[in-house]
Protein backbone atom coordinates (compact mmCIF):
# COMPACT_ATOMS: atom_id res chain seq x y z
CA UNK A 1 0.00 0.00 0.00
CA UNK A 2 1.24 3.45 -1.08
CA UNK A 3 2.08 5.82 1.93
CA UNK A 4 0.12 8.48 3.00
CA UNK A 5 2.43 10.76 4.14
CA UNK A 6 2.17 14.37 2.98
CA UNK A 7 -1.17 13.38 1.78
CA UNK A 8 -3.98 15.60 4.25
CA UNK A 9 -7.97 15.07 3.52
CA UNK A 10 -9.98 18.07 1.85
CA UNK A 11 -12.37 19.80 4.32
CA UNK A 12 -14.77 21.97 3.00
CA UNK A 13 -13.91 25.96 4.04
CA UNK A 14 -15.46 28.78 4.09
CA UNK A 15 -14.53 32.65 4.13
CA UNK A 16 -17.35 35.09 5.05
CA UNK A 17 -17.21 38.88 4.17
CA UNK A 18 -18.69 42.20 2.84
CA UNK A 19 -18.38 42.27 -0.90
CA UNK A 20 -20.00 41.28 -4.39
CA UNK A 21 -19.50 37.69 -4.46
CA UNK A 22 -16.90 37.51 -7.55
CA UNK A 23 -13.36 35.59 -7.98
CA UNK A 24 -10.93 37.38 -9.77
CA UNK A 25 -7.91 36.62 -11.92
CA UNK A 26 -4.95 38.43 -13.39
CA UNK A 27 -4.22 39.02 -17.03
CA UNK A 28 -2.09 41.32 -18.90
CA UNK A 29 -1.57 43.02 -15.30
CA UNK A 30 -5.27 43.54 -14.97
CA UNK A 31 -7.93 42.06 -12.51
CA UNK A 32 -10.75 40.00 -14.26
CA UNK A 33 -13.68 38.54 -12.96
CA UNK A 34 -12.90 34.54 -12.97
CA UNK A 35 -15.96 33.43 -11.40
CA UNK A 36 -19.72 35.16 -9.51
CA UNK A 37 -21.51 33.52 -6.85
CA UNK A 38 -25.07 32.53 -7.75
CA UNK A 39 -27.42 34.42 -6.68
CA UNK A 40 -25.04 37.31 -5.33
CA UNK A 41 -24.08 41.19 -5.58
CA UNK A 42 -21.75 40.73 -8.89
CA UNK A 43 -24.27 38.84 -10.23
CA UNK A 44 -27.18 40.82 -10.10
CA UNK A 45 -25.40 43.95 -10.91
CA UNK A 46 -24.72 42.24 -14.11
CA UNK A 47 -21.24 41.78 -13.84
CA UNK A 48 -19.48 39.10 -16.03
CA UNK A 49 -17.24 36.08 -16.84
CA UNK A 50 -13.92 37.79 -18.59
CA UNK A 51 -15.04 41.71 -17.71
CA UNK A 52 -11.69 43.48 -17.09
CA UNK A 53 -11.42 45.90 -13.57
CA UNK A 54 -9.89 49.37 -14.64
CA UNK A 55 -10.63 51.17 -11.64
CA UNK A 56 -12.00 50.55 -8.12
CA UNK A 57 -13.86 53.67 -6.37
CA UNK A 58 -11.99 55.69 -8.83
CA UNK A 59 -8.30 53.81 -8.34
CA UNK A 60 -6.91 52.05 -11.30
CA UNK A 61 -5.97 48.79 -10.80
CA UNK A 62 -2.92 48.31 -13.37
CA UNK A 63 0.00 46.17 -12.41
CA UNK A 64 -2.15 46.00 -8.81
CA UNK A 65 -1.89 42.58 -6.48
CA UNK A 66 -4.70 40.69 -6.82
CA UNK A 67 -5.52 40.91 -2.81
CA UNK A 68 -4.64 44.20 -3.05
CA UNK A 69 -7.78 44.99 -5.79
CA UNK A 70 -9.78 42.12 -3.54
CA UNK A 71 -9.34 44.07 -0.23
CA UNK A 72 -10.65 47.01 -1.88
CA UNK A 73 -13.59 45.48 -3.56
CA UNK A 74 -14.41 44.17 0.36
CA UNK A 75 -15.89 46.18 2.82
CA UNK A 76 -18.91 47.22 5.08
CA UNK A 77 -21.87 45.70 4.36
CA UNK A 78 -24.49 47.88 2.30
CA UNK A 79 -21.18 50.29 1.50
CA UNK A 80 -21.05 50.72 -2.37
CA UNK A 81 -18.14 49.85 -4.38
CA UNK A 82 -17.86 51.13 -7.79
CA UNK A 83 -15.71 49.40 -10.82
CA UNK A 84 -15.21 50.91 -13.94
CA UNK A 85 -15.10 47.51 -16.25
CA UNK A 86 -13.59 46.92 -19.50
CA UNK A 87 -16.05 44.37 -21.46
CA UNK A 88 -15.39 42.79 -24.80
CA UNK A 89 -12.45 43.05 -27.10
CA UNK A 90 -9.55 42.30 -27.58
CA UNK A 91 -10.14 42.43 -31.19
CA UNK A 92 -13.40 43.73 -31.59
CA UNK A 93 -15.47 46.29 -30.20
CA UNK A 94 -15.34 46.91 -26.25
CA UNK A 95 -17.57 48.91 -23.90
CA UNK A 96 -16.45 50.73 -20.73
CA UNK A 97 -19.12 50.50 -17.86
CA UNK A 98 -19.65 51.96 -14.56
CA UNK A 99 -20.95 49.88 -12.14
CA UNK A 100 -22.29 50.03 -8.26
CA UNK A 101 -22.53 47.71 -6.01
CA UNK A 102 -23.87 47.46 -2.72
CA UNK A 103 -21.55 45.00 -0.79
CA UNK A 104 -23.42 42.26 1.06
CA UNK A 105 -22.06 39.50 3.65
CA UNK A 106 -20.94 36.38 0.65
CA UNK A 107 -19.93 33.24 1.99
CA UNK A 108 -17.39 31.47 -0.61
CA UNK A 109 -16.55 27.42 0.07
CA UNK A 110 -13.78 25.79 -1.04
CA UNK A 111 -11.68 22.53 -0.31
CA UNK A 112 -9.08 23.37 1.42
CA UNK A 113 -6.97 22.04 4.17
CA UNK A 114 -7.47 23.23 7.79
CA UNK A 115 -5.54 26.14 8.48
CA UNK A 116 -8.28 28.05 5.79
CA UNK A 117 -5.46 28.16 2.61
CA UNK A 118 -6.88 26.90 -0.72
CA UNK A 119 -4.47 24.46 -1.76
CA UNK A 120 -6.16 21.56 -4.53
CA UNK A 121 -2.35 20.22 -4.78
CA UNK A 122 -1.99 19.00 -1.52
CA UNK A 123 -5.46 17.37 -0.26
CA UNK A 124 -7.63 14.96 -1.83
CA UNK A 125 -11.55 14.33 -1.47
CA UNK A 126 -11.33 10.25 -2.26
CA UNK A 127 -8.47 8.25 -1.91
CA UNK A 128 -8.35 4.81 -4.26
CA UNK A 129 -5.69 2.43 -3.71
CA UNK A 130 -4.76 0.32 -6.53
CA UNK A 131 -3.35 -3.73 -5.64
CA UNK A 132 -3.55 -6.10 -2.27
Amino acid sequence: MPSKKGIEPCKEQKETYAGIGATLASIQHRPVISGLLEGEPAQKAGLKFGDIILKVNGQDTLGSDLYDVAARIKGRPQSVVVLTIKRGGPHGPYRLLVIKIARQMVTLRFLGKENNKANHKSCYRAQVWHGD
